[in-house]
């Protein structure tokens, strides 16, 4: 879940910056990381990058994971719901999130929009 858009969420260079980074991507693995102390809007840069993206047909596949540790990044690509994936099995479903990534012959690569987050005080909310 993508955690909820804050009420005085300004729209910055950063956020454009970061759309024109991905957009020039092409089929290519992409990986930017923010940094900064807490509450510069590190979080609500990323949400409103994954909303934009999912908004706008840019991504296939849309997660967003608390990385405070490796239990909770595979707990969270694990809830991904991958079809095939057993829910009950959070290792197992996260191998099959990361499967579905792999470029398959003859078909699309898969589009995917990531976020792991070090934040575990952030609301969380559906991506529209």
């Amino acid at each position: 879940m993508i955690p909820s858009r804050a009420h005085a969420l300004q729209d910055r260079v950063q956020a454009g910056r970061l759309r024109a980074a991905v957009a020039a991507g092409g089929t290519a693995v992409l990986c930017r990381v923010l940094t900064g102390t807490g509450g510069v809007g590190k979080t609500q840069l990323a949400a409103d990058h994954a909303r934009t993206a999912w908004a706008g047909g840019e991504a296939d596949l849309l997660v967003w994971v608390t990385a405070v540790d490796r239990a909770a990044v595979v707990a969270g690509l694990g809830r991904a719901r991958v079809a095939g994936a057993d829910p009950a099995d959070p290792q197992a479903a996260a191998e099959a999130f990361v499967a579905r990534l792999e470029p398959k012959a003859g078909q699309r690569p898969c589009r995917c929009a990531a976020t792991a987050s070090g934040s575990r005080t952030a609301p969380a909310r559906s991506p529209t």
